[in-house]
């Protein structure tokens, strides 16, 4: 992509005001060299955002964002680079140089993409004069009578497009290549010699569309006949206009999503215009289609937290279930997702044209959470009170929860729905495992090729050990039931059991601590204890430190395998090296301290 010379790019830097473009998003306040202020880029209590004027660079302490006022610009704006160079030249005063690269086609493209951008704000102009001043007054009275003061109206350039078939062509004969620069962007519609060509929108209030620049790219037109059909209709995807990349009202609404680090997302132009005039301004709406990977993309840009709020029937319920589908795997520990469902048969115009932003703003304050919705969905035909229910709903949410990629949020999710099913956790991400099998007994035998155990454990297979202390000292199982509950091992007979004592453990507590190997539930597993018994026939002086012995030792031969899936991954995955190479940093770090902490125990 063609881009400008360094030395102006340079030139901007020097000449633009870091603090004070910082400062139209965020408040800040000195202290010492540094100012400071709450990122816009995550939600804060305590301020961590700095910004360095005479280093010329910002950083969040808490998120870690950081750069220079170009990086801060496209991050709080969605911006390309270019864009955020013109964008500064423009803060500067510094006239566009010719983009390096450039050749006379690319020059020529441009020229024709800025003529289109023209004549789109001209018609938006002429459609708007026509609203406001024109001789038929019946859409500025539709308008008036749902709600929308003058002053929102010319807010949103909304617009009147009179019934005749003709008008754009009339209004724009004079100008060179008129027709043909109106059916490119939408406005008029040719199906072929066999007819003329017609504008696509008659007798309808007009809802002008705009990028994340403010420049007018599209339309869309209501009809104002109840009867009428099809109620919307819209202007078609062009060179300017990919409805899936856009949402409307976002570039208005930017400054108000940073400020409150939330976007209320609707469906229809009506219902952001309505939320807006009755003061609720960090919103954005849908154009017309199910949410895309590239609008989600536009959210998270500028914020931390999303509150999906459509319409309270099937089919709002419906784009709801899309939107999360579409938004849990780009879920992390620091993004939220929340769904707003209105009263049925009522959208948030109608909701809050007739009771008002307070009952608005009381339901958002109880929009539900992601996992709620989904548990709620994936429920609707189950009975959460018995067994066959709650085992049914683990098995069909499992496969969503495997879709978060942030692990803690993960694990937040998961002990979320554990709590409400009463289970334990352990159980939501791993089906029952079925009995030991011919072959997987072998207490003493190590898979081949893997990894030599950690100095210190002398050969013995620690899997076989730490069962062993289990069933001989019981009363270890409840002291230590979440770590065990969370222990990976290789041996799946022996992870089979583990999980047995540990569902066990209120039982054997409620025993005083008591267990019988003839207790267990099914022979193979009696048999599997008996077996470990026999070959741990040790008993153990201190069984509180050789548990914490074999448990450092089992969590360092996890991270050791964790170190090699991140090995694999990245060498298959070359574009996240750098996500790659802080991970196998971090989990090299994290066996550097089990290690020292497991070489101290021994010594």
């Amino acid at each position: 992509m063609p881009r400008y010379p360094d030395s102006f790019i340079e030139e901007v830097r020097e000449r633009v005001d870091l603090l004070g473009v910082v400062g139209r998003h965020v408040q800040l306040k000195k202290s010492g060299t540094n100012w400071q202020g709450l990122c816009p880029f995550h939600h804060e209590k305590t301020p961590s955002f700095n910004v360095r004027p005479d280093k010329g660079f910002f950083k969040c302490f808490g998120c870690g964002q950081g750069g220079d006022v170009f990086e801060f610009l496209m991050k709080i704006r969605g911006l390309s680079f270019n864009e955020t160079v013109e964008e500064l030249a423009a803060v500067a005063g510094l006239p566009l140089p010719v983009l390096a690269q450039d050749t006379d086609f690319t020059r020529q493209k441009m020229d024709y993409r800025t003529s289109l951008f023209n004549l789109l704000t001209q018609v938006q102009d002429y459609y708007h004069t026509l609203l406001m001043n024109g001789p038929d007054q019946k859409a500025l009275n539709y308008l008036r009578q749902r709600g929308l003061t003058d002053q929102i109206i010319q807010q949103f350039r909304l617009g009147y497009a009179p019934p005749g078939w003709q008008t754009l062509a009339d209004r724009f004969q004079g100008m060179d290549n008129a027709q043909q620069l109106l059916e490119e962007v939408g406005l008029r519609v040719n199906k072929g010699e066999s007819r003329h060509p017609y504008d696509r929108f008659r007798d309808r209030v007009i809802f002008p569309i705009h990028d994340s620049k403010g420049r007018c790219v599209g339309f869309g037109g209501r009809t104002m006949d109840p009867d009428g059909k099809p109620k919307y209709i819209n202007s078609p995807e062009t060179v300017l206009y990919q409805k899936g990349s856009l949402l409307y009202g976002l570039h208005q609404s930017q400054e108000a999503v940073q400020k409150e680090g939330e976007i209320i997302l609707v469906e229809g132009y009506m219902d952001l215009i309505s939320l807006v005039s009755h003061g609720i301004v960090h919103c954005a709406a849908t154009l017309g289609t199910a949410l895309t990977d590239e609008q989600i993309r536009l959210i998270w840009q500028r914020s931390r937290r999303v509150v999906y709020c459509f319409d309270g029937d099937h089919a709002g319920r419906q784009a709801a279930w899309r939107a999360l589908e579409k938004s849990i795997e780009g879920l992390e520990a620091d993004r939220h997702v929340r769904f707003l469902f209105l009263p049925q048969g009522t959208d948030p115009d109608q909701f809050i044209r007739h009771h008002g932003k307070g009952k608005f703003l009381s339901l958002l304050e109880k929009a539900v959470g992601l996992i709620e919705f989904l548990t709620e969905r994936l429920s609707m035909d189950l009975s959460l009170s018995q067994p066959e229910g709650k085992a049914a709903l683990v098995q069909r949410i499992r496969p969503y929860l495997e879709r978060v990629s942030d692990p803690l949020l993960k694990e937040l999710f998961v002990q979320s729905l554990a709590g409400q099913l009463d289970i334990p956790p352990w159980r939501v991400m791993r089906g029952v495992r079925p009995g030991p099998l011919m072959g997987q007994w072998g207490g003493r035998k190590t898979n081949k090729g893997a990894e030599k155990d950690p100095p210190g454990l002398g050969g013995r297979d620690v899997e076989q050990t730490l069962l062993g202390l289990l069933l001989r000292t019981p009363s270890l199982i409840s002291d230590h039931e979440e770590t065990l509950a969370g222990l990976e091992l290789q041996n799946q007979a022996y992870l089979g059991l583990l999980e047995i004592l540990v569902a066990m453990s209120p039982q054997i507590l409620a025993a005083g601590n008591c267990l019988e190997v003839d207790h267990l539930p099914g022979d193979e597993w009696q048999s599997l204890a008996r077996r470990i018994l026999a070959d741990e026939e040790v008993v153990h002086a201190f069984p509180e430190a050789e548990l914490s012995h074999c448990l450092e030792t089992l969590q360092i031969k996890h991270v050791d395998m964790l170190r090699k899936q991140a090995m694999v991954e990245s060498w298959h995955d070359g574009n996240s090296f750098g996500e790659h190479c802080r991970k196998l940093f971090a989990l090299r770090q994290e066996r550097n301290r089990l290690m020292a902490s497991h070489c101290s125990q021994e010594n």
